[in-house]
């Protein structure tokens, strides 16, 4: 089983220099959303979750960690 892994997010999103302000305004969340996906407050729902993998041109599945902590090969 895969779960949203918020620290995949923060470091995808900083790999592209990309401040969360920008991040929020691309995927159309408020700065505060950002914050909170990347501390594991809330999850994106699968709209946003497929927005933001298309901004950044990457699968879903970038985003989630298999059960024994690893990136999905999928």
């Amino acid at each position: 089983m895969s779960h949203f892994s918020p620290h995949r997010l923060k470091a995808v999103r900083m790999e592209h220099g990309l401040s969360r302000f920008k991040a929020a305004n691309a995927f159309g969340v408020s700065e505060g959303t950002v914050l909170y996906y990347e501390l594991g407050k809330c999850t994106p729902s699968v709209k946003s979750l497929c927005r933001i993998a298309d901004y950044f041109g990457v699968g879903v599945e970038e985003f989630f960690d298999r059960d024994d902590g690893h990136a999905d090969a999928a």
